[in-house]
């Protein structure tokens, strides 16, 4: 489908096409390199400052616009409707990949300025990436202490998962099976909700200037600046800390085995298989959100996982990427970011805590987003 619009048209930053829908999400286009991406949140032209903002009940017909030359001839790249593209991740990949093929780069669509301008700045609004001066303050203090400490913390926590597995397994009673199903269901809910508790705790709170900052709430900054340094990170800097998180329970289960008699152990069993699970989901969690901001090469298992929602979505991911980062928290499954949102749970909290020590929420994050 080609439309051929008048000089005065043509000549315009960006091209706003809605319509109307009941699709949740995402309703915007964001503009990049004479072109309108996919977003969630809003409409961006190719200068950082000039934004347009959709009305709720709209969504944006077309994927892609590219303009000519001349910018005399933008194409639509699909007739299809946001909704279907969404639903067809093949597609949705194969329309992403052509346009950044062309552009000569292996990018994905969080390193444009996707409508992650954070507004609350006022006019400074700048374009986030690998380029952000931000991002690369934040990449640079990546340590080799950090990485020393990730390494460890991976090798032992694996130890502990396969030693935990090992004699579970072994001690297996088919008594067991209803509550080692109700303990994996329980434990997907739980590693979901903490996910977010972390998640939200690092993002709204902290600074990268302590030593704690610079180890553990450094990563939370920087995906913010530059959302897709996550898909560059190996699978030791992606997960390392949470593995760490899994060390202490699975240390005192393997204390339990070894100290405690066959009587006692059994009256534990299900508490165990519990703990086993909810490390698993916990140390997965990051490996998850890594998969969400991942648009080329995924296995089709992972896609019809997320296509599932058995683990985080791409598409459900991104709001959380709208400027000021302030929703969405959870990110193993996301089962729980509907609830918690609706009801204000994250508003609630920071509420409490401004009340109680005067700490403004998310003002270290602003400020890195804000960094020039």
């Amino acid at each position: 489908m080609h439309i051929t619009w008048p000089p005065f048209i043509s000549t315009c930053k960006f091209l706003e096409f809605v319509v109307y829908s009941h699709v949740y999400l995402p309703k915007y286009l964001f503009f990049n390199k004479n072109r309108l991406y996919l977003s969630s949140d809003r409409v961006l032209a190719e200068d950082p400052t000039e934004e347009v903002h959709c009305e709720p009940t709209t969504i944006a017909l077309c994927v892609v616009l590219h303009f000519s030359s001349t910018m005399s001839t933008p194409t639509i790249a699909t007739d299809r409707t946001l909704h279907d593209v969404l639903e067809a991740t093949e597609t949705y990949e194969e329309v992403i990949k052509a346009v950044h093929e062309a552009e000569g780069d292996e990018t994905m669509p969080e390193d444009d300025p996707n409508g992650n301008v954070n507004t609350v700045t006022g006019e400074a609004k700048p374009r986030w990436g690998p380029k952000h001066a931000g991002a690369q303050h934040l990449a640079s203090l990546y340590s080799r202490e950090k990485r020393l400490q990730e390494v460890v913390c991976t090798v032992v926590s694996l130890a502990l998962f396969v030693t935990v597995s090992v004699v579970l397994i072994a001690n297996f009673k088919t008594a067991y099976i209803v509550q080692v199903i109700a303990a994996a269901f329980l434990g997907i809910l739980v590693a979901d909700l903490a996910s977010g508790i972390v998640h939200w705790g690092a993002d709204t709170w902290g600074s990268v200037d302590t030593v704690i900052g610079r180890n553990f709430i450094r990563p939370f900054r920087e995906h913010h600046v530059d959302p897709t340094a996550i898909t560059r990170h190996d699978f030791i800097e992606v997960n390392a800390d949470n593995f760490m998180l899994c060390i202490p329970f699975l240390t005192y289960i393997v204390y339990q085995h070894a100290t405690l008699s066959s009587a006692e152990l059994d009256t534990l069993m299900p508490r165990h298989w519990f703990f086993l699970l909810l490390g698993i989901y916990v140390s997965m969690t990051n490996q998850i959100h890594k998969w969400s901001h991942t648009y080329f090469g995924l296995h089709p298992i992972i896609i019809g996982l997320q296509k599932a929602n058995i683990i985080l979505p791409r598409h459900h991911h991104k709001l959380h990427h709208i400027a000021p980062h302030a929703c969405c928290y959870c990110i193993t499954t996301g089962w729980l970011n509907g609830p918690l949102d609706a009801i204000g749970f994250w508003r609630v909290l920071e509420c409490a805590i401004t009340q109680l020590t005067g700490m403004k929420p998310r003002d270290d994050d602003l400020k890195w987003a804000s960094k020039k």
